[in-house]
């Protein structure tokens, strides 16, 4: 008789993603609505609105929830 162990190593790819966003994004709750969905997509990082109007967003996590996050953002 054979005794078997296995040991099964789940490697998540987590990525970095630094995303600028232009266009009418102040003032309409986006920096908001971006933290509530990187909230429901499992992603870390910060939001902020910058002087030159843009929204800017670093956000870390597995790839494809970064991934949900940054086609959400588009």
């Amino acid at each position: 008789m054979y005794t078997v162990n296995m040991f099964v190593i789940l490697i998540l790819m987590k990525v970095r993603a630094h995303i600028l966003v232009s266009g009418i994004v102040q003032g309409v709750f986006f920096r908001f609505n971006t933290m509530k969905k990187a909230q429901e997509c499992g992603v870390n990082g910060w939001v902020k609105n910058r002087r030159d109007g843009k929204v800017e967003v670093l956000c870390e996590g597995e790839k494809d929830n970064v991934q949900l996050l940054a086609n959400w953002c588009k």
